[in-house]
């Protein structure tokens, strides 16, 4: 699969919380962080979450420990769309 968002058929969504993220720089730099994991998939990105597709959940951890590297925190969220971002922007 490719990174550009298109799930297969062993592909499950998951929509993560990024905490940090506050302009557009930032889902870009997500999007930047996202993409270079192989699996994953991003379906989309705004200030706050992302949604991606992966194959399972070593890859959604892969993909949280990019966004660490990047300067951002992600959890999967529980409830689509929850945000914090208390953290600064920009990093």
């Amino acid at each position: 699969m490719s990174s550009t968002g298109y799930a297969t058929a062993n592909h499950s969504t998951f929509t993560l919380t990024i905490d940090g993220m506050t302009c557009g720089h930032c889902v870009q730099a997500v999007t930047k962080a996202l993409v270079g994991v192989q699996g994953v998939g991003v379906r989309s990105v705004v200030v706050g979450n992302a949604e991606i597709t992966a194959p399972d959940g070593l890859t959604v951890a892969r993909a949280m420990a990019s966004l660490e590297e990047a300067g951002y925190s992600a959890r999967v969220s529980e409830t689509p769309g929850e945000s914090d971002s208390r953290a600064g922007c920009c990093g």
